[in-house]
């Protein structure tokens, strides 16, 4: 098959050049492609290709496993949207938001609003335990929730 039927152009020249100097050199190739199907619709596909060698230690042919991974990569990109949003939320929100490791009862994540709120740095809360971070009534709550969950 020609190949250049199936580039979509969206793969630099430099990848190919190093794909082809990798393989030829006895090495195995690993990388990714924006290809085009027959339709031509476009897809990423994750590529690792080795070289094949006879007894003599003679390049005779090459091996290709690939792996359309252009589903994985939307949703890679979603997650780091949705990353990203949550971090303006939560760096902006003048509410604390907070995560704990319920096993532990340890802070994973304390929003900077802290610091206007109780105007502790947020190594200082760190610091503090889950227990002295709250009212002796929302610690014990909190406690009543949390062994629902565990």
């Amino acid at each position: 098959m020609d190949t250049s039927l199936i580039k979509s152009g969206e793969t630099t020249q430099e990848t190919y050049v190093d794909l082809w100097n990798t393989i030829n050199k006895g090495k195995t190739w690993q990388g990714e492609f924006v290809n085009k199907k027959k339709n031509g619709e476009k897809f990423i596909e994750k590529v690792i290709i080795s070289p094949v060698f006879d007894t003599s230690g003679t390049i005779i042919n090459f091996l290709a496993i690939k792996e359309d991974v252009t589903n994985l990569k939307k949703t890679e990109i979603a997650l780091k949207e949705s990353e990203e949003k949550y971090r303006l939320i939560a760096e902006n929100s003048r509410d604390v938001i907070w995560k704990l490791d319920i096993k532990t009862l340890k802070y994973n994540y304390i929003s900077p609003s802290i610091k206007y709120l109780r105007g502790y740095s947020l190594e200082e809360i760190f610091e503090e335990s889950f227990e002295q971070s709250l009212t002796p009534a929302s610690f014990a709550k909190a406690i009543n929730d949390i062994q629902k969950y565990v």
